[in-house]
Order: C-alpha cells, then sequence, then structure tokens
C-alpha cells in the first residue's frame, strides 16, 4: 500500500490475465502438476470402498482413480514447491483461459490443502512472493 492507494495505483491486475490461449493449442504445456504417491492406506480405503458398492448396494459419484491432491501436510508442501518451482510462471496470463484437453493448465490444485488446512495461506503466498 502506499499510503491509502495500492502500490503501484491499482487494486487489480485481472485484464493482464484474460489471454487467450495460443492459437491452436490443445495444451498450455505446462509441466505436469504434483501428484502424490499413493499408499497402503489409499488401497485399504478403495477396498472398502469396492467392498461397500458392491456388497452393500451403495453407489458413488464420480470416477475411481488415483488421488489427485495431497492428503498430507508433506504432500501439500511438495505440491506447493511443484507449483511455485514449476508451474507459477506460466499461470498469470491464461489463468481464466480453458482447454479441453488440458483441465489443469498451469492451476496450482492447492485448493483442497488451503481448505482442509495442510497450508497455511500466508505460507502459499510467501512461497509465491519468495518464488
Amino acid at each position: 500500500m502506499d499510503g491509502d492507494t495500492p502500490a503501484g495505483g491499482h487494486w487489480n491486475h485481472g485484464h493482464a490475465d484474460r489471454e487467450p490461449p495460443p492459437e491452436g493449442a490443445h495444451t498450455l504445456g505446462a509441466p505436469k502438476p504434483y501428484r502424490p504417491r499413493e499408499d497402503d492406506i489409499d488401497a485399504e480405503v478403495r477396498a472398502d470402498l469396492d467392498r461397500w458398492e458392491h456388497e452393500d448396494g451403495i453407489r458413488f459419484a464420480g470416477r475411481d482413480g488415483p488421488r489427485l491432491f495431497p492428503a498430507t501436510r508433506r504432500e501439500a508442501l511438495a505440491a506447493l514447491r511443484r507449483f511455485t518451482e514449476h508451474r507459477l510462471a506460466g499461470f498469470g496470463p491464461h489463468e481464466d483461459a480453458m482447454l479441453a484437453a488440458d483441465p489443469v493448465m498451469s492451476h496450482s490444485l492447492l485448493c483442497s490443502s488451503l481448505n482442509l488446512g495442510p497450508l497455511d495461506p500466508l505460507e502459499v503466498v510467501t512461497a509465491a512472493e519468495d518464488a
């Protein structure tokens, strides 16, 4: 802040984040996002869910597959590092663009870690500023 006004004179630079994807692109070509490695706990949970579905007739929405998001602080920190070191630079210009073949594009995929608590918003902001 510069007194009561934002540093640089603007509250929002959203207009700079509205570039369309490159002409004819199917993906942005961003480095792959962090993906957690599944372990025995994941296998146990998946087995329980499958059993409940087959034996108890429970129906789940969505499609089962490998986890896409961190479940522990250690995984969340690894995801944050991956984003700030490899993906952050490409995020801004195309943050509002969409490509059917590239659903993640350059996004951080850190929302679940922020919403569920493994990451604190301030540490994410600090990591982005330090990148």
